[in-house]
């Protein structure tokens, strides 16, 4: 999938102009990561953000009292993106994500992603609104699987 699909797919460009998709797609690397790799890791203090543009990941997080032991919580397809609450809030990474399959990513880098977003500040309000769209996106998801594991 190209770089333009896999923004939009995953609503970061939406409502831009042409010229401000371009200085989007202008950012990032492509990476690629072998079957088993680790993307990130739970706790590091890198902040960059990372769209899948082939293969899958899994989320991951530490068991209570456990130093290695994980458990998956959800996979990540192509164009889903993962690494924005650390590119947000600067707090160490929330969770391990591992290549479930060979994959492919586009990552942002955190500095020069937010150093766009104070360049420009009507595009950096619009990347801010849409990863808080699917940010509100995921919650909401989370409120219903939480609802239906409620016994009554």
């Amino acid at each position: 999938m190209e770089l333009r699909n896999i923004l939009e797919h995953c609503g970061l460009i939406l409502d831009l102009s042409e010229e401000q998709k371009l200085q989007v797609e202008a950012l990032p690397k492509k990476l690629k990561f072998n079957k088993g790799d680790v993307i990130i890791a739970e706790g590091g203090r890198d902040r960059d953000l990372y769209i899948i543009a082939e293969g899958k990941v899994s989320i991951n997080l530490l068991l209570p009292g456990s130093v290695d032991k994980m458990e998956a919580i959800i996979t990540l397809r192509v164009g889903q993106m993962f690494g924005e609450f650390a590119l947000l809030d600067n707090a160490p990474r929330s969770a391990t994500v591992r290549a479930e399959t060979d994959v492919i990513v586009y990552k942002f880098d955190a500095e020069e992603f937010l150093e766009l977003c104070k360049k420009d500040t009507q595009l950096g309000f619009l990347l801010m609104k849409n990863i808080a769209i699917l940010l509100t996106a995921r919650i909401r998801e989370t409120t219903l699987l939480m609802r239906n594991t409620l016994l009554w």
